[in-house]
């Protein structure tokens, strides 16, 4: 600090000087007090801060654990130093807080550390536990643990999309794509027990075969579909797993097991790794799967077991495989639910598990529904209100040789088998034309009723239609819905139309079956539950559109719905039409369920007043008399329809009667 020396009297200059002096000195004076208050404050800063770190087990622990400590870390021991107490003053026991001051350790407080050692020690064991994986390996930390499963579970995405990839290449191979691209070869192995070998069925009769010759009749131009059979009597899972653990090398693996995994009390663990073993193995060989649930048995009350709970809890492990790895599942368990006796085993007793050929014929057909037309993620369930078209890729339909639509500027499939267009119906006159399809169908007692108009109506003309290949030993599944023209029992699955099969004035020329224009007299076949299905469908001199959709309760309803339309009644004793007038005399019913209603229709001159001027139909009368009032050009006119249905006046008309009235009968 400069200050002024004053030598001389003091004059105004002197005084001014000696006056800085003191401004200076309490300036720096000031300047003191604050950097050392400043100081100060941030020395008791420091040494109230805390930072806290994880507890160690005691003092001794502190230095290793944390080495390079820095000043305000506070950290607690959980217990006593091994040599505590060594004196008064030794503050080294468990719940001591210890600071690091910058230089030294120091303890500032103490705690009880009970509460804090047990959540800390249920944390650690928590954390001890979750390194041990399900199949008990235990990994160096949590870290490591999920790490190894985050790429585990990459690897596994990456292996699903792939399959996912393949079974897509492998159903467009078997179903649309041309020849030059994938080839004319397709091999399927069907794995199982007894039921894939065929027991019951005739030479030939086991459902492998029976797919074989469907899939190959059904294929495009110059595709052989071939079947590697892995079905043995007696195997369960384990046994055909170890009988080839070498990949069948097919572009498909349907694997029909689970029954005698049940029947013979074999353990939901061993089932489960035996069957997912035979996945893994044909999936890496790059084939695609199709699973298949055990079906059920024709004893209901043999599949629960005491030993090894039920048949459905096997099927449920397929299920879950199914999803684990994106594999399609055909629940057989599910869509044999009302099998027919007719489809087992003749002779076999309880529980009644094999079929024979009708039995062995539907499952082939299921199987091929789901495989042989589109990839099973991509077929669009039927449900009522819906329609099946002839849209190739979309209803699942399968063309042979070259169809027509109703424009002739569209046709598909052409010569080179390549998608042109596509229209709203196919056509054919005199080549009988055939195609198929695959489907699945949402909902139990379906109705499917054929578009359709004939071209010709001389005989020539003919529709036929038939589901599973005219086999389908299923019951229906609502008995209540069923009365007068259908029975209880397995359905018919056959349809053979030509003109003879419809009334006179039930459709438009050439005969259209239209079922919501006339459903009364539509034809119809049902699918008595839900599932995969078949349909063929040949022609001749036809229009065809498709299927309208229709639940068979519905559909039941709607054909007790009838209609005559207008008919002309005759008039008599002198009556006769009024002039050139449009309304004729006419009558009409319409059936309601089991309630009819008349209306009729007059315009007439010369009634004469107590006299029969008409007559109704005996079945238009309900041997009740009615009356009714109806105008003529003056005044109200009383008219009655007798008990049999002549109809008179109570009073003579001055000119004309005209009107209509109607009644319940």
């Amino acid at each position: 600090m400069q200050l002024h020396r004053t030598d001389t009297p003091f004059n105004r200059d002197e005084r001014n000087k000696q006056n800085e002096n003191w401004e200076a000195i309490e300036q720096g004076y000031n300047n003191v007090v604050e950097t050392v208050s400043i100081k100060a404050f941030n020395e008791v800063v420091n040494a109230a801060k805390l930072n806290w770190q994880n507890p160690v087990d005691t003092y001794e622990d502190i230095t290793p654990t944390y080495p390079n400590p820095e000043e305000g870390w506070a950290v607690m021991a959980r217990k006593d130093s091994s040599d505590y107490p060594t004196g008064p003053d030794d503050e080294r026991r468990a719940g001591t807080v210890w600071r690091y001051t910058g230089t030294e350790w120091k303890a500032i407080q103490q705690i009880d550390p009970t509460v804090i050692n047990e959540v800390d020690t249920r944390l650690t064991e928590q954390l001890d536990q979750a390194k041990i994986d399900e199949n008990g390996f235990v990994y160096p930390s949590v870290k490591d643990r999920l790490d190894t499963e985050h790429e585990e579970v990459t690897t596994q995405l990456a292996q699903e999309t792939n399959n996912i990839e393949s079974s897509s290449v492998v159903f467009k191979k078997m179903n649309t794509s041309p020849t030059s691209t994938l080839g004319n070869q397709l091999t399927i192995c069907c794995w199982g027990n007894s039921l894939t070998a065929g027991n019951g069925a005739s030479e030939g009769g086991d459902w492998p075969t029976r797919l074989k010759e469907y899939l190959n009749q059904i294929s495009r131009s110059g595709q052989t579909i071939n079947i590697i059979n892995r079905g043995v009597g007696g195997d369960n899972t384990k046994m055909s797993d170890e009988r080839w653990p070498t990949p069948s090398g097919a572009d498909i693996t349907i694997l029909f097991l689970g029954t005698n995994d049940y029947d013979h009390v074999r353990s939901m663990e061993e089932f489960t790794y035996h069957y997912e073993n035979i996945m893994k193995r044909e999936l890496n060989n790059g084939t695609s799967l199709v699973l298949v649930t055990a079906p059920q048995w024709g004893s209901k009350d043999w599949m629960v077991k005491p030993s090894n709970g039920s048949l459905q809890d096997y099927n449920e492990v397929i299920k879950g495989l199914g999803r684990k790895y994106n594999a399609p599942v055909l629940d057989l368990f599910a869509e044999t639910r009302n099998l027919d006796a007719s489809a087992y085993k003749d002779g076999e007793g309880v529980p009644k598990i094999h079929y024979n050929d009708v039995g062995y014929q539907m499952v082939s057909q299921k199987i091929a529904a789901m495989i042989g037309f589109q990839a099973p993620t991509t077929i669009n369930p039927l449900k009522n209100g819906g329609f099946l078209g002839v849209r190739p890729a979309v209803d699942g339909i399968k063309f042979q040789g070259n169809y027509y639509y109703l424009d002739d500027q569209v046709r598909y499939p052409t010569p080179g088998e390549t998608n042109v267009g596509r229209g709203l119906g196919v056509q054919t006159a005199d080549t009988e034309l055939v195609f198929y399809y695959g489907v699945y169908v949402e909902e139990d007692n379906l109705a499917i009723i054929p578009s359709f108009k004939f071209t010709a109506i001389d005989g020539t003309e003919k529709l036929e239609v038939s589901i599973n290949n005219n086999s389908m030993p299923i019951n229906y599944n609502n008995s209540l819905m069923y009365y007068t023209d259908v029975t209880r029992g397995y359905p018919t699955s056959r349809l053979n139309l030509t003109n003879a099969n419809f009334p006179n004035g039930f459709a438009l020329p050439n005969v259209t079956q239209n079922f919501y224009k006339s459903p009364a007299n539509a034809k119809y076949l049902i699918f008595p539950t839900k599932g995969y299905y078949t349909i063929k469908v040949s022609m001749k001199y036809c229009e065809f559109h498709g299927f309208d959709l229709v639940s068979a309760n519905t559909m039941m309803l709607m054909r007790s719905r009838t209609d005559t339309g207008w008919v002309p009644f005759t008039v008599q004793n002198g009556a006769v039409k009024q002039g050139s007038a449009s309304l004729e005399n006419v009558y009409r019913i319409e059936r309601r369920g089991n309630l009819n209603e008349v209306t009729v229709r007059l315009n007439l001159t010369g009634v004469q007043v107590g006299v029969t001027f008409a007559q109704l139909p005996s079945n238009v009368a309900d041997g009740i008399v009615k009356h009714f009032w109806l105008n003529d050009s003056n005044k109200p006119i009383r008219v009655a329809v007798g008990a049999t249905g002549a109809i008179a006046t109570g009073a003579t008309p001055t000119s004309t009667l005209i009107g209509e009235f109607s009644y319940k009968i």
